[in-house]
């Protein structure tokens, strides 16, 4: 698993990715609250933990001559409408008189939930709440929950933020209830963004009101920033690959490798080196041919991965009984073989005008225009299979997968396959060792036979 550091200005935002990867994944713009008392109605990006960190200072206040906080909030947006959060101090120096004292301020915890979603002209409507978990109160009037109708929207070059807030405040064992709102405004300036704002706080304690105004202006450094640290082993690797790329010619020809075609690697520095198929820092961006070429690489990785699974389910389908499985089996082939018809297409959109010729100024691997190469078995508008050798030399040639010889394919070739690709390097031998024993465990099933006939079969053959 890696983990991604998305940044925005002052806030640094650690980015912790759950869903899948894909080529054409792109890095979401941080989404941090303004330097304001109001709260924005938006939520972070989806899937990723957002870290902000900020300070506050203050100065005369009936418990402190002068006081700087440490403030620190933890996002993560679960769901499109959904987002949790923790907001903590963990770091407070305050002086009183000749006193000077550090200590820890108090954590919430909190959810915030988008009613109605922001479109064109309609602002983004959500509620949160607020709690103060059972640290003790270490300011005056500190809330104990709060509830707030958030409301954010941009119109016509200018952003604001409003908020109606209800808090329960605590003293001496007394409960109160403080009402409060707030509006902000920001407007960009080129690259700067100001902003101002009105808020207003009533004082249950004090019988009285509090109403300010704040101007804040904010330079985002980098919108946001790419890093990554490895946190714990994955499945699959895809930093180290060596990819087999003589299935796309073998779509592409009239011969079969059931009937003994062998075909070369028409990407053969791919082929014989080790590359990553994804990017693993900012900089991996900053050229646009290394950006490509990773690219590249993942398009014919996937594509090798995707017509080794279509082939084998097609071979484990001709030893299935049992019509349950053969559905599963069936289903998820056919799925693998819609994967592969889009994989042939990204890997085909890599190697032809206007992407290629293309040479990856870091690796030096270069990705040639097929179409300009003279040889009909690389034209790039092949997307779906020729129709080749089926059955039988001396039948009519037909639009097939291919291999679905046993002879040439099954679970056991796969999994070495994929080793050899280098899907599994950091796995341990063990790991490699399970899989091979499950392939085996396929290969041995039989029409007819049960699980524990199969497994003596197997045994016996060994």
């Amino acid at each position: 698993m890696s983990i991604k550091v998305l940044g925005c200005g002052g806030v640094l935002i650690f980015a912790l990715p759950i869903q899948a990867q894909t080529v054409t994944d792109t890095i979401p713009e941080a989404n941090p609250a303004r330097p304001t008392v109001s709260t924005p109605a938006t939520l972070t990006p989806i899937s990723y933990l957002q870290f902000e960190t900020g300070s506050l200072g203050a100065t005369t206040s009936p418990e402190f001559d002068t006081r700087i906080g440490i403030n620190h909030v933890t996002k993560l947006t679960v769901l499109p409408r959904l987002e949790f959060f923790v907001q903590t101090v963990p770091y407070i120096p305050s002086s009183f008189g000749r006193a000077k004292e550090i200590h820890p301020g108090e954590v919430f915890v909190g959810a915030q939930a988008v009613l109605l979603p922001g479109a064109d002209e309609r602002p983004t409507i959500a509620i949160s709440y607020v709690r103060r978990s059972p640290a003790p109160e270490l300011d005056l009037g500190t809330f104990r929950e709060s509830g707030t109708i958030l409301v954010s929207q941009d119109v016509a070059g200018f952003h604001y933020d409003g908020n109606l807030i209800v808090t329960e405040q605590t003293q001496n064992g007394a409960r109160r209830a403080q009402f409060g709102q707030t509006l902000s405004i920001s407007h960009a300036v080129k690259k700067f963004t100001i902003s101002g704002e009105l808020w207003h706080f009533t004082q249950p304690y004090l019988r009285s009101n509090a109403v300010g105004n704040l101007w804040a202006i904010s330079y985002p450094l980098q919108r946001n920033l790419l890093h990554s640290a490895k946190l714990s082993k994955c499945l699959t690797n895809l930093t180290q690959l060596s990819v087999d790329t003589s299935w796309y010619t073998r779509y592409h020809s009239s011969t079969s490798p059931d009937f003994g075609a062998t075909f070369p690697q028409e990407l053969p520095q791919l082929a014989n080196g080790v590359f990553s198929a994804i990017p693993m820092t900012n900089a991996d961006f900053a050229n646009a041919n290394h950006a490509q070429a990773l690219a590249n690489r993942a398009a014919f990785h996937f594509g090798f991965i995707e017509q080794g699974g279509s082939s084998l389910y097609d071979t484990l389908g001709q030893l299935v009984s049992d019509a349950e499985v053969l559905r599963v089996v069936f289903n998820i082939g056919g799925d693998d073989v819609a994967h592969f018809l889009e994989w042939v297409d990204f890997a085909g959109n890599g190697v032809q005008t206007p992407l290629a010729p293309l040479t990856d100024p870091i690796t030096g691997l270069v990705f040639p225009d097929f179409n300009a190469m003279g040889n009909p078995l690389l034209q790039t508008n092949l997307i779906f299979p020729v129709p080749c050798e089926f059955i039988s030399p001396s039948l009519p040639h037909c639009a097939v997968i291919r291999p679905t010889a046993q002879s040439q394919i099954n679970a056991v070739n796969f999994i070495h396959a994929l080793t050899a690709d280098g899907l599994f390097i950091g796995q341990s031998q063990s790991f490699i060792q399970l899989l091979l024993e499950m392939a085996e465990d396929a290969e041995n099933a039989r029409p007819g036979n049960s699980p524990e006939e199969d497994r003596l079969r197997g045994a016996h053959a060994g």
